[in-house]
């Protein structure tokens, strides 16, 4: 438990500095620079995005008022909407600033109650007092959003076998925090090497947004049963054994990249070029005369669906480009996960030959 304790707090110390105000607090003096009680702060635009979304406006409405009546006019239609929101349905949102440009860079609307780290940390310590779960890990986001993992084991694991070199220990547990719920999931640790290397694959089960009596009690009961190991197990082997007698499109392969180059994971793209073959197949099929724009899910490469299943976990478990606590690692895990558990594109028309 003291090792616990110590990576706990070095990771609530990691967090970004955090604010709860009420959004009626928040005025636009002009452009990025906004008023907190007389306090001046400076939005990075998807900030501002995000807050005027919870007032009823966008950035094309705004833009359209500020070409029409100038930026005195538009900060004051802004702040005339804020104001008729919030006296209809004021709310708590969560400013979260980087600490070396001191601009606000992201920001949580909580769909209930904000719980700080702390809470979390201390509700994950009677979790696994009352549960019997040890603690394994912890994984944080480094870029100032609220993702915490932790992960638990059973203290006797079980190891399954659903395929001819795929044994999985089957006990995991994973708590994660996102500021406004906490997630409970079970997780498999499949033995894919040897020489001890293992690939973690998560999945959610349930979840809470407060600390109700009645939710902490059936999070609790639902790990203490031992039925959180069993459930969704089959459906894996199932989609894992699907995967393998499967072969992957390229649209299947776009849409990874996409995702992980995109704003939840964030990887830069000739990162996911060093483990996710996508650019090869467009550039094969291009120089074959191939649209591959209308016909990517028609194009079967020559990968199965699991071996890019086990690329994108085999990346997100023991890759040196992010440091061994980066939440990105389980943002990738995740769209493993999603990506077993699709619908296949099955019927494929051309082939990969090269």
């Amino acid at each position: 438990m003291t090792n616990f304790i110590s990576q706990a707090e070095r990771i609530e110390q990691k967090l970004f500095p955090h604010k709860q105000v009420s959004l009626g607090d928040l005025r636009q003096i002009d452009g990025p620079l906004f008023d907190l009680n007389g306090k001046d702060l400076v939005f990075e635009p998807s900030v501002a995005d995000a807050l005027n979304r919870q007032i009823g406006t966008s950035r094309s409405q705004l833009d359209m008022i500020r070409h029409a009546s100038g930026d005195v006019g538009q900060v004051n239609f802004r702040n005339f909407l804020s104001d008729a929101a919030t006296f209809a349905n004021n709310k708590d949102v969560v400013l979260i600033a980087s600490p070396d440009t001191h601009r606000v860079v992201n920001v949580l609307i909580p769909r209930h109650d904000f719980i700080p780290a702390r809470q979390f940390f201390d509700f994950a310590q009677l979790f696994m007092d009352e549960s019997g779960y040890e603690f394994e890990k912890m994984e944080s986001r480094s870029d100032g959003r609220f993702d915490i993992m932790l992960y638990l084991q059973s203290r006797n694991p079980t190891v399954r076998q659903f395929a001819t070199g795929e044994d999985t220990v089957t006990d995991g547990a994973y708590l994660r925090w996102t500021g406004d719920q906490i997630e409970l999931g079970n997780y498999y640790i499949r033995l894919v090497c040897t020489n001890g290397a293992t690939d973690t694959v998560t999945k959610k089960q349930t979840k809470m947004h407060s600390f109700n009596p009645s939710e902490v009690h059936r999070m609790i009961e639902l790990a203490k049963s031992r039925e959180l190991p069993k459930i969704g197990f089959q459906t894996y082997e199932r989609k894992a054994i699907e995967a393998m007698e499967t072969q992957c499109s390229l649209a299947e392969l776009q849409g990874l990249s996409s995702y992980l180059t995109g704003r939840n994971a964030g990887l830069l793209p000739e990162t996911v070029d060093s483990f996710l073959p996508t650019r090869k197949y467009e550039e094969y099929f291009t120089a074959r005369g191939v649209d591959i724009k209308r016909n990517s899910k028609l194009i079967k490469t020559d990968l199965s669906a699991w071996s890019v299943f086990n690329m994108l976990t085999a990346f997100a478990t023991h890759t040196d480009l992010l440091a061994p606590e980066d939440g990105a690692r389980n943002t990738i895990r995740h769209a493993a996960n999603r990506f077993l558990q699709a619908d296949r594109d099955i019927k494929h028309y051309i082939e990969y030959d090269g």
